[in-house]
């Protein structure tokens, strides 16, 4: 039994007591450890100590004297050997003795202060020198403190571990000192908020996208949630009082719409619940991410897949047939018919060229403004020659495209950017058509004095009411009548959206009996609404935008 008993807690390698090293030393073995410091001693995490003495028996009862209080206790014969190990022990301290062969302690501590990554360890001295003029040099040196030999049991314990507690303070210090530099001067945006959603400090880049100033201040008569309603259009609508209540991390995209003077952007704000630390009042951090570049590449790229798959099909076919014909034998250039293909290939060929200069001028588009980019559409008149060409170039009969504009408003926009929203959903109703003959009715009617409503409906299958939100993401692809199309209804519309918010507008999508008036605006602030169930067909696509001579304000 005597085998399992606690051991006493003693030091066996500490001199006897009137040792010339060490003084207190039967104090020592007779003052029992303190629960912490037992629990230290387990866990090992006190500290990691290098001690560098040439005497064997010093580094002994130092280690004697350190290790049972829980640090982790390196040792070095020599100068040289302490220098090599510091990179592998990465101490807390370093016990240096001053007075050691080949390299003294004053060495040791000169070349340890000439490299940047040693410039903060601490370093005790343990010297037997106590004149006035070798303390002096030590500390000139950059030492921390002195022990005098004899050394004091308890003294040696007390600067031990205050100096690994204030050490650990200077780097906990310094790498908060780094990380707050690096929020101020990131290109992200952070904002910390209280349980109420309330600003309590944010970075430069957050003050100056929330209009906040560029200074991490405290802001706490800022409601967030309001602020970013004033600024943004958000998608998709959130419930703050229920995140708030439910403690959820949450994505949302903000968009701040496009001006005269300035060019949409595009933010991403990530939402993250924090800990709770006592006496601190912050429970939420707001993370933002300028992604305006990406949505613009994005859009770029949705709408030359888009257009490609409407413009280049029909030239592309009439390049192949008289090339197939001349490459498999079927014709020769001294064939009568010959005239004729040939006529055909120059006309496809040249066809081929202006839609690729279209393209092209159509993806530069999602790079520019949308309002002033290019001819900006003025009247109803050039509305209705944009609608026209339009579904000309498509290849829709005249006759099955329906206008009707009520007032004298247009939607404030390039004459570009029109067409390109034209292109995809007119071309959605061809491709998705049963017998690709659709009926279209295009209607633009005045919705208050800042805002025109443009709608676009066909008399296709339509889209069902648990796809109306999906549809509106990029790549998103619907099949639904086997159209057999690769890039599906999603690029058409994600562009649709992504123009309509640029301009400061929103989106939604209803199916409906083709023909019936459309409804309200939908309540929510997202890109699509609930549709009303309808055992109908046809799908009506509602832009809200911006009004030409609406006197809108201009977005800030």
């Amino acid at each position: 039994m005597d085998s399992l008993a606690e051991p006493q807690p003693y030091c066996p390698l500490i001199p006897s007591h009137g040792s010339p090293f060490v003084t207190g030393a039967a104090e020592a073995q007779r003052v029992e450890m303190s629960p912490p410091r037992r629990e230290a001693a387990m866990e090992g995490d006190a500290g990691r100590v290098l001690i560098t003495d040439d005497q064997q028996i010093v580094r002994a009862t130092l280690r004697g004297l350190l290790e049972p209080l829980g640090y982790t206790i390196f040792e070095a014969e020599r100068g040289a050997e302490a220098l090599s190990l510091l990179d592998r022990v990465l101490p807390d301290v370093l016990l240096l003795d001053l007075m050691m062969p080949e390299m003294d302690g004053f060495e040791v501590l000169r070349r340890l202060r000439s490299d940047p990554r040693w410039l903060d360890l601490p370093v005790l001295l343990v010297t037997s020198l106590d004149d006035r003029k070798s303390r002096l040099r030590g500390l000139e040196l950059g030492a921390d403190d002195f022990l005098t030999k004899p050394v004091d049991v308890q003294e040696l314990r007390a600067r031990v571990g205050t100096t690994v507690r204030l050490g650990r303070m200077r780097r906990q210090l310094q790498a908060q000192q780094r990380f707050t530099w690096t929020v101020e001067h990131s290109s992200d945006g952070f904002v910390w908020l209280d349980q109420e959603l309330r600003v309590a400090g944010c970075n430069a880049a957050a003050g100056r996208w929330l209009g906040l100033g560029d200074r991490m201040l405290d802001r706490a008569d800022v409601h967030l949630p309001s602020l970013l309603g004033e600024r943004f259009r958000i998608r998709p609508r959130i419930d703050w009082l229920e995140l708030s209540a439910t403690r959820e991390a949450h994505e949302i995209t903000l968009v701040r719409p496009e001006s005269r003077v300035a060019a949409a952007q595009w933010l991403r704000l990530t939402l993250s619940p924090l800990p709770a630390a006592p006496g601190d009042d912050v429970r939420w951090m707001a993370h933002l991410e300028d992604v305006t570049a990406l949505q613009n590449t994005m859009g770029q790229a949705v709408s030359l897949l888009g257009l490609m798959n409407h413009k280049l099909r029909t030239p592309l076919a009439m390049v192949r047939t008289p090339v197939e014909l001349l490459t498999q034998g079927y014709m020769g250039t001294d064939d009568p018919d010959w005239p004729k293909f040939r006529d055909q290939l120059d006309a496809a060929i040249s066809r081929l060229q202006r839609d690729v200069d279209q393209l092209l001028r159509m993806a530069d588009l999602m790079e520019r403004p949308l309002i002033s980019a290019g001819e900006t559409l003025q009247d109803q008149a050039a509305f209705e020659r944009v609608a026209h060409e339009v579904a000309m170039d498509l290849g829709i009969d005249a006759k099955s495209v329906s206008l009707r504009c009520e007032g004298e408003r247009v939607p404030r926009m390039g004459v570009e950017a029109l067409q390109l929203v034209l292109m995809q959903l007119f071309g959605n109703a061809l491709k998705f058509h049963p017998e690709r003959t659709p009926l279209i009715s295009l209607k633009l009617a005045p919705w208050d004095e800042h805002k025109v409503r443009m709608e676009i409906e066909d008399d296709g299958p339509g889209i069902p009411e648990e796809l109306q939100e999906q549809v509106w993401q990029p790549m998103y692809q619907i099949d639904r009548i086997g159209a057999g199309e690769v890039p599906g209804a999603g690029i058409g519309l994600s562009l649709v959206a992504n123009i309509a918010w640029r301009l400061g507008g929103r989106c939604w999508i209803e199916s409906t009996v083709f023909g019936e008036d459309g409804g309200d605006e939908p309540s929510d602030s997202g890109a699509s609404a609930q549709a009303v169930p309808c055992q109908a067909h046809g799908t009506r696509v509602c832009l809200l935008l911006p009004a030409v001579n609406g006197n809108a304000p201009e977005s800030p």
